[in-house]
């Protein structure tokens, strides 16, 4: 089936439209701004075609909201050999089926709702338009995804198979069947080729795997406690060896703890003489070292009291120099701002003078401004005067533009050759009067009747005659002699002429020119030549009221007067002031720089003694707290005179307090007669302690009994903590020990189990793998021959996809259902989804296969139409640019295909018609008004 012409009225917002003419194959392009209605033409067209009944009131878009009339749709189309016109008018019993017949004309073939609705259906394809084969060539706006496996329509699946080849037998269906039942209960989805499909969850073979890992898991525990419980039967024997062991060792060091204890006490009395003989050794010996360190520290406290003493002299010396040192140092800076005092006294009386100079410069200044500003305001007025003066020259004398110029000489022009044609066209009549014949009366062109009177001379009497002409004679009668064909367009000329003339003088009135003036025009041409010299120097002056005024003249003469009035209390305050001061500004140019150069000088003076007065004051007082910080953050040691002779002075005074203080330590030590009696007592009472201390001399074995009894009780404690620790590992053994009954039956029952899961599982193991490769061998066996079915169709496509330049892929793999679903790559390494690429590769790619099946199932005698709503709006410039040639291809189909690919009727509706410029295509502008109208509200 495919579309000749439709016509709609009143639907949606569609007033009328009406397309006719529309080529059987081929691409025809209707365009449209937005807002045109070319998806409420798709819906008009889908209803009346296919969808609804003209009885009908469920139409989504087709009643207007602006207009109560009902919708009217009328399709012409061609199908089954014979062009076909189907109309309806919806929410009405008006519809009507007619067929062209060989004459040309419509046969009406029946005007029953239901039975014309139900025709026109089979004879499109017996199915609703979202059904058959419009489901893929019939696209809605922004739809380009292909239809799912499972919603692609099965009777276009039916005519494909009987176009392309059946792909499997019944049996083979029944078969495969069988199979796909029987791996279906083991395993999810296939994978990639040579990829293991992944089993499901549920099946019993994963359920006994689960089971045979927890089984082997439970049996791996057992065996681990198994072993566990052999290791403490093995260990709590060899603890009962070791508790025998240390109990022995245990006995054997008792009896060497009680023979020391023994021999301890027995030394009891001497340890405990030695002891205190030793003790008051020791006190001796630290008394007569603090005997002689008295002597030391008294010599140490009387060079320290010497020390002091010379300190303080030398910083007093020290102190009196800085003292002097201040003094000069502040005479000098009192010189020093005496002398600044003086050049800033200086300074100001020359900055006086200079002011007064300065001031009656800037006077002079002003006048010439406000002198110039004058000028420049008289300039300003002149010359808008002179524009004034030729605003008004081109009001009173008006020139045409060269537009009305040249319409008044055409004017002229056409008339000339009006009247050359009426001159042209007249009839020379001569009237020759014989001497006292009566004269004759002439109307020349329906004017008034002249009595025609004989000359003095005898002479034929002449007339022009363009149309008529009577001539009455007196006693004879009257001639009538009538222009015959060329009358009316005489007339014609005459009324042309007329109204040249009356436009004429319309547009020579404004200029004040008669009509009948015949030097109008040059009269014009000179008022416009005179025009054309004032433009110029109109622009001059406009652009020079512009640079001269550019705020108006009011702005220049508040410029005057405001200078006029600076002007004015300038010379009022400066009159007595600058009365001794010349007046001309060179010369007071020349003493502005002398004074200058003299406060310069004086300024130097003022810098250089306040340079040194700074100096000065940081010699004197040193720097602030910032400036005696160093870069590390901390406080130098420097200061000025008056710190350094303030810090020289406290150092002074603490010299001296130091002295003091040394003299009165030195006066509470002993003195060295006591200090040499203490330490002869001290050496005696060594001596005599010393001796006491040999008297109770301790032998070897004395010395070293304490140890020895510490060492065997620790001895002894040692051997206690570890017969305790085997005797409670050796409980927690048989504790556990005593747990372990019925550990072997366990150990047997769970490997049983064990066994059995396993050699279950690797049967069902087999099992799901002889299923699978069965599916497998089935999956290579139909891709093989889906390969060699589909191979036109795959070729066609991927010599398109080449065209575009999409990836790098060699093949497509298509499903059972004659659907992409996936995309190779040129090495064979690498494959993807058919929807993972991006959105619009998938539309480009989808259109075509779309276009790719339709022209299977199209043929020369009964194509196919594919009507496309906004398509390819996801694609680039440069992909648009070569899908026109793959349109352009599968519109013309290829015969040379086997199967041959028929040609399709490929009909788009955009709003971009340059996105689809296709040599030979057929373009429809529906905004045209002879195409279209739309309901006004």
């Amino acid at each position: 089936m495919i579309l000749e012409g439709f016509e709609i009225e009143n639907w949606s917002c569609i007033g009328r439209v009406a397309v006719a003419d529309l080529p059987s194959s081929g691409v025809v392009v209707l365009h449209g701004p937005n807002g045109t209605g070319k998806s409420s033409i798709i819906a008009a067209l889908r209803a009346c075609l296919m969808d609804n009944k003209s009885t009908s009131k469920a139409l989504d878009r087709g009643f207007s909201r602006i207009s109560d009339a009902k919708p009217r749709v009328s399709v012409t189309f061609r199908a089954a050999g014979s062009s076909w016109k189907i109309t309806k008018q919806f929410n009405s019993k008006e519809s009507k089926l007619e067929s062209r017949t060989p004459g040309g004309e419509w046969k009406a073939e029946t005007t029953d709702p239901s039975e014309s609705h139900e025709r026109t259906r089979q004879l499109c394809g017996g199915c609703d338009s979202n059904l058959g084969l419009h489901q893929l060539l019939w696209l809605t706006q922004a739809e380009f995804h292909l239809p799912e496996p499972k919603k692609f329509d099965a009777d276009v699946q039916s005519k494909l198979r009987s176009v392309l080849g059946v792909l499997q037998t019944p049996l083979d269906d029944r078969f495969v069947g069988r199979v796909k039942d029987e791996w279906s209960g083991w395993f999810n989805a296939r994978g990639k080729p040579g990829e293991k499909p992944k089993r499901k969850k549920e099946c019993s073979l994963e359920k006994n795997l689960a089971d045979l890992q927890k089984e082997s898991t439970a049996l791996s525990v057992i065996e681990a406690q198994f072993q566990a419980y052999e290791r403490m039967m093995e260990k709590s024997g060899d603890l009962e060896l070791l508790a025998r062991d240390l109990r022995r060792q245990l006995d054997a060091r008792g009896r060497d703890q009680h023979q020391l204890q023994d021999e301890y006490e027995r030394s009891l009395k001497r340890l405990e003489a030695h002891r205190l003989a030793a003790e008051r050794v020791a006190v001796a010996e630290k008394i007569a070292v603090e005997s002689r360190a008295k002597k030391q520290q008294r010599a140490d406290a009387e060079q320290r009291v010497l020390q002091a003493k010379k300190s303080a002299d030398a910083a007093g010396l020290h102190a009196e120099e800085k003292s002097r040192l201040l003094q000069g140092a502040e005479q000098k800076l009192r010189e020093l701002r005496i002398t600044t005092q003086a050049f800033r006294q200086e300074e100001r009386e020359v900055q006086t003078r200079l002011n007064g100079i300065r001031d009656r410069r800037q006077l002079l200044n002003l006048r010439d401004q406000e002198k110039a500003a004058r000028e420049h305001l008289q300039q300003a007025e002149r010359t808008t005067g002179e524009l004034e003066e030729l605003k008004k020259q081109a009001l009173t004398h008006p020139s045409p533009d060269a537009a009305t110029l040249k319409k008044l000489e055409e004017n002229r022009t056409k008339a000339d050759r009006l009247r050359a044609e009426l001159e042209a066209a007249a009839i020379a009549l001569m009237l020759i009067l014989h001497p006292g014949s009566p004269a004759p009366r002439i109307a020349l062109d329906g004017a008034p009747e002249l009595e025609a009177k004989p000359t003095a001379d005898g002479a034929a009497i002449q007339r022009s005659v363009r149309r008529r002409v009577e001539i009455a004679i007196a006693g004879w009668g009257r001639l009538e002699f009538t222009r015959g064909s060329d009358a009316r367009s005489l007339d014609k000329i005459e009324t042309d002429l007329n109204e040249l003339d009356r436009a004429f003088a319309e547009g020579l009135a404004p200029f004040g020119i008669a009509a009948t003036d015949a030097t109008a025009i040059d009269i014009l041409r000179g008022l416009a030549a005179d025009q054309r010299v004032r433009e110029p120097e109109l622009k001059r002056k406009k652009e020079d009221i512009a640079r001269l005024a550019p705020h108006g003249l009011d702005a220049l003469r508040q410029e005057v007067a405001k200078l006029e009035k600076l002007l004015l209390a300038g010379e009022s305050t400066a009159h007595s002031a600058a009365s001794n001061l010349p007046v001309d500004a060179e010369t007071l140019d020349r003493l502005a720089a002398r004074f200058a150069e003299e406060i310069g000088a004086i300024h130097t003076k003022i810098v250089d003694a306040e340079r040194r007065i700074a100096e000065l004051e940081l010699e004197i007082d040193g720097p602030d707290d910032d400036a005696k910080k160093s870069p590390r953050g901390k406080k130098s040691d420097a200061g000025g005179l008056r710190k350094q002779e303030a810090t020289v002075k406290d150092a002074w005074a603490a010299f001296n307090a130091t002295a003091d203080v040394l003299r009165q330590e030195l006066d509470r030590l002993l003195t060295p007669v006591q200090i040499e009696q203490a330490i002869g007592d001290a050496d005696r009472t060594l001596a005599e302690f010393r001796a006491a201390l040999e008297a109770v001399k301790l032998s070897e074995s004395e010395e070293t009994i304490r140890e020895r009894l510490d060492a065997a009780l620790e001895g002894m404690r040692a051997v206690q903590d570890r017969l305790t620790a085997a005797k409670q590992e050796f409980d927690e053994i048989k504790g556990a020990l005593s747990q372990s009954e019925g550990q072997h039956q366990k150990r047997a029952a769970a490997a049983a189990r064990v066994e059995a899961l396993t050699a279950l599982t690797e049967r069902e193991m087999l099992e799901s793998d002889a299923y699978d490769r069965l599916y497998a061998l089935f999956e290579e066996c139909r891709e093989k021959q889906l390969g060699t079915v589909m191979g036109p169709i795959h070729d066609r496509v991927v010599n398109w996809m080449r065209l575009l330049r999409i990836g790098d892929y060699k093949s497509i793999r298509f499903n059972d259902q004659f659907l992409p679903e996936k995309l190779l790559a040129r090495d064979g390494a690498f494959e993807m989804e058919f929807g993972d690429e991006s959105t619009g590769t998938i539309e480009q790619l989808a259109l075509m296969v779309r276009l790719a099946l339709g022209s299977t199932l199209s043929t020369p005698t009964e194509p196919v139409v594919a009507l496309l709503d906004d398509p390819l709006t996801h694609s680039d410039v440069v992909r648009l640019d070569r899908m026109r040639a793959v349109l352009k291809h599968a519109a013309a189909g290829d015969p040379s295909s086997t199967p041959p690919a028929g040609p399709l009727q490929i009909v788009v509706f955009t709003c971009h018609p340059e996105w689809f410029a296709i040599d030979g295509a057929k373009l429809v502008d529906l905004a045209g008004p002879n195409v279209m109208s739309r309901l006004s509200t």
